[in-house]
């Protein structure tokens, strides 16, 4: 121990010494840069003094000069040109660093020189970008040039930067620095911590010494972010193959196409110039000056400032409504949902019309004489689950959540399954959708339409009325036929007592038989309800607001909040259930291939920033964040005691430390033995997925097929003739086929990022459309400052920032 100290403590020496000699070294290059400028200036005044001085004379000697003295001359000016040339190049290598090795990053993360994560770039400061390690308590800061040529979504690997490189996290903690010792503010760590800092502090190569714990040590004792440099691209972003641009001066288009700057309109993301491999790129820019240019970036060498692109195709006019959402679709990748479906993948469609077979009724449990009903959004056509509930006496109800059986027509292996895995999700927009599958599927053959015989996957719950307690349950295929479909306005006046503005047209069944059933569901969501936030589940919902569309159903003529009721969490909370019950049965029954949905705890550093921003408003307003318990209970107490706009505006700072919920698969090596972390923060669930919208979401379909096959396994004693999820005889419980799921998983999260990003920005297009045929006044509430540059401000009566 006596031999490990000393030699730390000559680490430290030589730490104090490389951090002394910085300032030295500065003006030690400074000094010899006016060295060498001085000697360039002196060498070039006694030339011009040669050159002025000796007359007719002096010329006729030069001219008698020995020849071969003057070629050596000649040879020796050619040679300095030449080096000249040559440290030109070299310095325009300087850009950027060359990348590691693969094979270096790989050994590097296993021996913690690297770590590795997905980039972001702030869209307000280009220059400063952040990459969020799993385990580490902050994120990692990279700026300019140690982006080393990344892109927004990027995963990377970062090497972590000398301690003297940090940032402080806060202006005290600089302060601070400035009035204490290296020493003194090196007593606060342990020796691990002190150890890295020491054999990381000089130039040249890192010793591997950078652990997770070490990082998270210094981060919370000195109050550090640490600071990193990309060294290698691990995977590049899919934002690389399609961005939007448009011409930057494009009143003033260079004669060299080549010399032009294209701006993507995602402020993420670097300006490009045309890449000279691609001759198609000549002749394209006249015609693109007040239009949408998409290009894909080609390449990016260490030698240039800016990326390469190769333009794809020249959109619409900027200045047009249906210009703009395209182009806000195709930058987040997602145009295919515009185009029509191939003749490959309607082949794959049943003919119409259509009925259920006689076989698949022998199959499956026949719900029919059930009374069963949906609860959508008034204009919903994709009807993909639908409620019952019967009450059983002795205190005991029956319940059952049945869901559209969209893996009936959705074979895996298909031209029409490839398409949707593609796709994974819909895409709402303020004037329609853009479907995941053909209109024909989730408009009919699949949609819970009333009346008509539909194939779904049911979930069924015996519940002790007063409890909630679930009793027994049932997992399996069905058969239903909804009598009635419900809009969310008719469901919340039957739970109000109110009389109904329309009644919905009912099959088999009367008014008063659904009110019933309406009445009691929302007596039992109620508790449930209670019951999920009283086991810690936290809500963050704030007001939205919906775009009003004329008869034409594209002009906007006014706007209006959305404000969820009662009838929506009766909806929610049996959704909620089934997802819950479903994600306990497929993790128990298929340990290493379940598709679950993990919510990760907030960062812990934004959740302290967001307490201190609290405080900094002066209101005496406190607010406990040690679980997602305690944030809902802080954020109901300031409900209750602080003007609306004040609590609404403090949900949404809420909102900002915490991190995306995502879906994975429990046979991925980075959750295969780590159940702890396969839980859902937001919600207090230990196990949860997607299982009640298969029309709109693929992953709902991956669920769907896993469940029939762990029944089909369960009912035939392991001999299934053919697995939903592979089509093929072989299970899914083998290790290929759990690479597949994983990359779809990715996918999967993807698309459903970009989708709520078409969904937000075609709010705001809108929006702003309606806006600028009227000036219009409301009150807003300023979230942020950040000196002259910005501010945010958030606007509650639109629920945005």
């Amino acid at each position: 121990m006596e031999e490990e100290t000393k030699a730390l403590g000559n680490d430290l020496s030589l730490l104090g010494s490389y951090l002394a000699k910085d300032k030295k070294s500065s003006n030690s290059r400074k000094k010899k840069k006016n060295k060498k400028l001085e000697q360039a200036t002196t060498t070039t005044r006694e030339r011009v003094d040669e050159r002025g001085e000796g007359g007719e004379g002096t010329q006729k000697k030069k001219k008698e000069k020995d020849w071969r003295s003057d070629k050596a001359e000649r040879n020796a000016q050619k040679k300095a040109r030449e080096k000249t040339s040559s440290n030109r190049k070299k310095k325009r290598k300087e850009f950027f660093s060359d990348y590691v090795k693969l094979s270096e990053v790989e050994d590097g993360l296993s021996e913690n020189l690297f770590v590795k994560g997905h980039i972001r770039i702030n869209p307000r400061r280009r220059e400063d970008a952040y990459v969020t390690v799993t385990g580490l308590d902050v994120d990692i800061i990279v700026k300019g040039d140690a982006q080393n040529r990344a892109f927004e979504g990027d995963e990377v690997a970062i090497q972590i930067r000398p301690l003297s490189e940090w940032d402080f996290l806060e202006e005290e903690e600089e302060k601070k620095s400035r009035e204490e010792s290296l020493e003194e503010s090196l007593e606060r760590l342990n020796l691990s911590a002190k150890s890295a800092i020491a054999e990381n502090a000089g130039e040249g190569k890192r010793k591997s010494k950078w652990t997770l714990e070490v990082l998270n040590e210094i981060g919370r004792e000195m109050k550090r972010r640490p600071s990193g440099e990309v060294v290698h691209i691990i995977k590049p972003s899919h934002l690389r193959e399609h961005v939007v641009c448009k011409l930057v001066n494009a009143g003033n288009v260079p004669s060299d196409p080549y010399k032009a700057v294209l701006e993507p309109i995602d402020e993420k993301l670097p300006r490009l110039l045309l890449d000279k491999k691609f001759a198609a790129n000549l002749g394209l820019l006249e015609k693109a000056k007040d239009r949408f240019i998409l290009v894909k970036q080609t390449r990016w060498m260490a030698t240039s400032g800016r990326p390469y692109c190769k333009v794809l195709d020249i959109l619409g006019k900027m200045s047009d409504m249906e210009s703009q959402v395209s182009a806000v679709l195709m930058q987040q990748g997602i145009d295919k949902h515009t185009k029509d479906f191939s003749e490959e993948v309607l082949d794959c469609l049943p003919s119409t019309p259509w009925s259920i077979s006689d076989e698949e009724v022998v199959r499956r449990r026949d719900l029919r004489d059930c009374r069963i009903f949906s609860i959508d959004p008034e204009t919903a056509r994709d009807l993909d689950d639908a409620l019952s509930v019967e009450p059983l006496g002795g205190g005991k109800v029956r319940v059952g959540v049945h869901i559209a059986d969209v893996s009936h027509f959705v074979r895996a292996a298909t031209s029409l399954d490839e398409e949707a895995a593609e796709r994974a999700t819909s895409v709402y927009m303020v004037d329609g959708v853009l479907p995941m599958l053909p209109r024909l599927l989730c408009e009919e053959l699949c949609s819970l339409n009333p009346g008509t015989d539909r194939l779904s996957f049911s979930i069924i719950w015996e519940i002790v009325e007063e409890t909630c307690e679930i009793q027994s349950q049932w997992i399996g295929k069905s058969i239903i036929r909804s009598c009635a479909k419900l809009h969310y306005g008719q469901a919340q006046e039957i739970i109000e007592g109110k009389p109904l503005t329309s009644s919905p047209h009912l099959h088999a069944y009367t008014l008063d038989d659904v009110v019933g059933d309406v009445k009691l569901l929302d007596k039992l969501a109620k508790k449930l309800r209670a019951l999920r936030f009283e086991s810690g589940a936290l809500t963050l919902n704030i007001p939205r607001f919906r775009i009003i569309l004329g008869k034409d159903n594209k002009t906007p003529i006014g706007a209006e909040q959305y404000v969820q009721k009662d009838s929506n969490y009766l909806v929610e909370e049996f959704m909620l259930l089934a997802n819950r019950k479903v994600a306990e049965f497929i993790s128990e029954k298929a340990p290493a291939a379940a598709v679950l949905r993990r919510h990760p705890p907030p960062h812990k550093r934004k959740i302290e920033s967001l307490m201190k921003n609290i405080d900094e408003m002066k209101m005496n307003i406190s607010m406990e964040t040690h679980s997602s318990g305690a944030i809902h209970r802080s954020l109901e107490k300031i409900k209750r005691e602080a003007e609306p706009h004040i609590h609404n505006a403090i949900v949404l700072m809420t909102t900002k430390p915490m991190q995306n919920a995502i879906y994975f698969c429990t046979g991925a090596s980075d959750y295969i033995e780590k159940p702890d972390v396969w839980g859902h923060y937001a919600l207090a669930f230990e196990r949860y997925t997607h299982f009640t919208s298969p029309i709109r979401r693929y992953a709902d379909v991956m669920v769907h097929r896993l469940v029939s096959d762990i029944l089909a396994r369960e009912n035939s004693k392991g001999k299934v003739e053919t697995f939903e999820s592979t089509g093929t005889r072989r299970s899914p419980w083998g290790r290929k086929f759990t690479e597949r799921v994983v990359d779809q998983c990715v996918q999967c999260n993807r698309q459903k990022l970009a989708a709520k990003s078409v969904q937000e920005a075609s709010n705001k297009l809108y929006l702003a459309l309606w806006l600028s045929k009227q000036s219009y006044q409301t009150e807003g509430v300023i979230t942020d400052l950040n000196g002259p540059k910005w501010m945010g401000i958030f606007v509650m009566e639109f629920g945005m920032e």
